[in-house]
């Protein structure tokens, strides 16, 4: 079972969060895209079955633009993720493989 869930706004959130947990995955999305609403069901059912460590950030790019400039999300899906702080991997757009490529990933990377 997963870590939690956090719906954060502000980079100082983002920052103090990602030194405190040591994987995270950020997901960028927003109430009006269309393929995050497609990809939603997967990244979640992904997510559900990741190690009990490993934390997810939702960013919805409208509500928290500083975040969204800072991390250079130029359209979404976005998909980061970070160990011990340091972002690792990333995954544009709402493809299935590429989606389950990157939580293969970060499950490699946890436990390297």
């Amino acid at each position: 079972m997963p870590g939690e869930i956090v719906y954060l706004t502000t980079r100082n959130e983002v920052t103090e969060y990602l030194t405190t947990h040591p994987v995270v995955i950020m997901k960028f999305t927003a109430t009006w895209c269309g393929p995050c609403k497609r990809s939603a069901p997967l990244v979640n059912n992904l997510f559900a079955q990741m190690h009990d460590n490993v934390s997810m950030i939702i960013v919805d790019i409208d509500k928290a633009r500083d975040i969204s400039s800072a991390m250079k999300v130029k359209s979404v899906p976005t998909l980061h993720n970070f160990i011990n702080g340091r972002p690792m991997d990333s995954v544009v757009g709402a493809n299935d493989d590429s989606i389950i490529s990157f939580f293969n990933k970060t499950n490699k990377r946890e436990f390297s």
